[in-house]
C-alpha cells in the first residue's frame, strides 16, 4: 500500500487554511486518517461550539470518492465504511 497516514493537525491545518494545507489537499486521494485522529478533529470543532451535524457536513466531503474514484482519508476504515454504508453518521 502507497500514500500517507495524516495527523490531526496535518488534516487541521488544511481545513483551517494554515500553512501546509495545501499539501495535505494534494495528498488526499493517497491519505488514511486512523480513528483516533478523526476524534481529534472532531473534538476540536465541537470545543469551539460546532454541532454535529455542522462537524458531519464539513468532514462529509473528505469521505466521499477521491480523483482516482479511491474513498478519501475519513473512510479508509472498514468500521467507517460500514457506518457510511448504512447511513449512520461517521463523525460523532
Amino acid at each position: 500500500m502507497t500514500g500517507v497516514a495524516l495527523d490531526a493537525s496535518a488534516l487541521l491545518a488544511m481545513l483551517l487554511g494554515e500553512p501546509g494545507g495545501e499539501k495535505v489537499k494534494a495528498a488526499l486521494d493517497d491519505a488514511l486518517l486512523c480513528a483516533v485522529n478523526l476524534a481529534e478533529i472532531v473534538s476540536h470543532y465541537a470545543k469551539l461550539g460546532a454541532s454535529r451535524p455542522d462537524i458531519e457536513a464539513m468532514l462529509r466531503p473528505l469521505a466521499g470518492p477521491g480523483s482516482a474514484g479511491r474513498r478519501g482519508p475519513v473512510l479508509r476504515s472498514r468500521h467507517a465504511s460500514a457506518a457510511h454504508a448504512s447511513g449512520r453518521p461517521v463523525a460523532g
